[in-house]
């Protein structure tokens, strides 16, 4: 209503990475959907979802063993490992939130503006197996993310401060960065 307009996007994702001696490799492709809608000239709120698959691979032919030197390295001799890795395929979701507030029209003169957005979103959802060795069931952990920051101009100047934090956890890891920009018009 009043010109105020919902949006939709939709997203194709490609990605491709081998790394190491053990060629750890991961292909996914996933579909993104997204929604914008604005509830008033000051407030919108965007959600979001991702699905898609992966497959992961590794190869132990490239590896180097304890068993293997005899004095230097000699590849010819066994490394008496009994595990192989396994490639695998697995389904990968993911969602978000973003939530926008501002005082005014930035496409206008863009003065005196307030700006804030707070978003949240988690990764691997469905927390996925890692299935490299048949006998274990590992897990991806969920990747939560939370992210605000704001736009602050200074009344009569054309200076702004753009103070930021974003926190991520994944398992038992975490991060927390917080920032500052100075903005000059």
């Amino acid at each position: 209503g009043k010109g105020r307009h919902g949006y939709l996007g939709v997203g194709v994702n490609v990605f491709r990475d081998k790394a190491g001696d053990s060629k750890l490799g991961t292909t996914q492709a996933s579909i993104s959907v997204s929604g914008i809608v604005p509830f008033d000239d000051y407030n919108k709120v965007s959600l979001g979802i991702q699905g898609g698959v992966a497959q992961s691979s590794a190869s132990m032919d490239d590896l180097q063993w304890g068993s293997q030197y005899n004095g230097s390295y000699d590849p010819t001799l066994p490394h008496n490992e009994i595990n192989t890795l396994n490639s695998f395929a697995y389904a990968d979701f993911a969602a978000g939130f973003f939530y926008e507030f501002i005082n005014a029209d930035p496409s206008l003169k863009g003065e005196d503006i307030i700006k804030l957005n707070i978003g949240a979103s988690c990764y691997h959802v469905n927390k996925p197996a890692m299935k490299f060795f048949w006998s274990v069931d590992e897990r991806i952990y969920r990747k939560w993310i939370f992210l605000a920051d704001m736009r602050i101009d200074i009344p009569g100047s054309e200076f702004a401060i753009v103070p930021s934090a974003i926190f991520t956890k994944q398992g038992p890891s975490n991060e927390t960065v917080f920032g500052t920009l100075a903005r000059y018009r």
